[in-house]
Order: structure tokens, then C-alpha cells, then sequence
């Protein structure tokens, strides 16, 4: 008897597993993104859209009442607190921003089999953990890069992630598209990363898929 339930509840998990292997899994969940990079100092066109929001309201209420005089300057004023934010925002370049540029070029030219620019971006004793291809090392990890020459006719990360754990550690999950004979078209990536002083670049200390469409455990035991 324990073995026909055992047994049966395998034949009842393999629609869960299917499913799993064929559609695309929520992203892992990363730390919050503290609110004055998400509103000024990531992008700033989010707090941008705020002040220009502000200064609309504040001109058709203005413009109506007896101090339609102060109509304009009060939102001329937001409207160039809007602009300024967008300054602050394209000047300053956060962790974040840095780890999200990485890791798209990190893709880009693992895909492009560009050996240099993937071996800028790997640290030392970097390590490659997949079910069929692993290696620990970046002398060991470049031939890796080869594999794919010409396998990969388009890609697209369509988005990243970052989960900044502290100022000089961090790990980004990426979701990635690729245009592929060969290769599954869907996947998850994580990517570990580290960096030796705050002005130093990020280096990748780890890179394992979390989810290959149709596999099962991509990242093997």
C-alpha cells in the first residue's frame, strides 16, 4: 500500500512538474530599493513625473482663484524641480544601475563569444554552475564561451534584478530571451557579484541558472 501511494502521488506531481519546466516562474525576490533611488537619484524621470504631476495640479488650481497670478511661477517652479531631478538622476550612477549595466553586457558578450569583455567582468575564482557545463576559475570558465559561437542568433534580457546585500557584495537575477536552434528560448539567471573597494568595478563571483524552460534542476545537483 505505502508504495501505490507513493507511486501515485509521483503520477499526480507530473503535471506540476511539466508546468513548471514549460511556463516562466515568478522572479526571486530582491531587497526593497531605498525610496530616494527609486524617485531621484536612479533615474529620476519617476520623480520628474511627480513634480510635472505637481505642477499641473498647482496651475489649475491657481489659475482659478484670486491668486491666478501665482498660477504660473508656483508651477514653473515644480517644472524646474522636475528637471532637476532628472539631473541629479542621469549624473549620479547607483550600485544598482552599475549591476544591471554588467550584467546585460556580461549576456551580451558571453553571446557574442567576446572572451575579453566576459573575462572583465568575472572575478578571479569565478565559478560557471550549470547541469551540463560547470567550471570554476576565469581561465576555465572563457573556453565556456566558445560553446555558444554561433548557436545564439538574437538575445534579449528582458529584465534584471538586483538584490544589493551590501556595498560591495550583491547578486542580480536576469530573465533572458534567445533566438536559438539548439537552446531552450527561456531562462532565469542568477548572478553573484563582488567588488574590492567602492570605487572598484563589479567582478562575477558565481553564474547558475534558476530556470531553463524545459529542464528540469538546470543547475544540476
Amino acid at each position: 500500500m505505502p508504495a501505490v501511494c507513493e507511486r501515485w502521488g509521483m503520477i499526480r506531481s507530473i503535471p506540476l512538474l511539466l508546468h513548471a519546466q514549460v511556463f516562466e516562474p515568478a522572479m526571486p525576490s530582491v531587497s526593497d530599493t531605498p525610496w530616494v533611488e527609486r524617485w531621484i537619484t536612479g533615474s529620476g524621470f519617476a520623480g520628474a513625473g511627480v513634480m510635472v504631476a505637481l505642477g499641473i495640479v498647482a496651475y489649475l488650481v491657481l489659475s482659478k482663484g484670486s491668486r491666478a497670478r501665482l498660477a504660473v511661477p508656483v508651477a514653473a517652479g515644480f517644472w524646474l524641480l522636475g528637471a532637476g531631478v532628472v539631473g541629479v538622476g542621469q549624473w549620479v550612477v547607483t550600485p544598482r544601475e552599475q549591476l544591471r549595466a554588467a550584467a546585460r553586457e556580461l549576456v551580451a558578450a558571453a553571446v557574442d563569444a567576446d572572451r575579453d569583455t566576459v573575462a572583465s567582468h568575472l572575478h578571479a575564482d569565478a565559478r560557471v554552475r550549470t547541469r551540463y557545463a560547470r567550471a570554476q576559475g576565469r581561465e576555465r570558465i572563457l573556453p565556456l564561451v566558445d560553446m555558444v559561437r554561433g548557436e545564439i542568433t538574437g538575445h534579449r534580457v528582458r529584465r534584471v534584478e538586483v538584490d544589493l546585500r551590501g556595498p560591495r557584495v550583491a547578486r542580480t537575477h536576469l530573465r533572458l530571451s534567445v533566438t536559438a536552434d539548439r537552446l531552450p528560448p527561456a531562462s532565469i539567471w542568477t548572478i553573484d557579484w563582488q567588488r574590492a573597494s567602492d570605487d572598484s568595478p563589479w567582478q562575477s563571483t558565481l553564474i547558475e541558472p534558476l530556470w531553463i524552460q524545459g529542464m528540469t534542476d538546470p543547475a544540476g545537483p
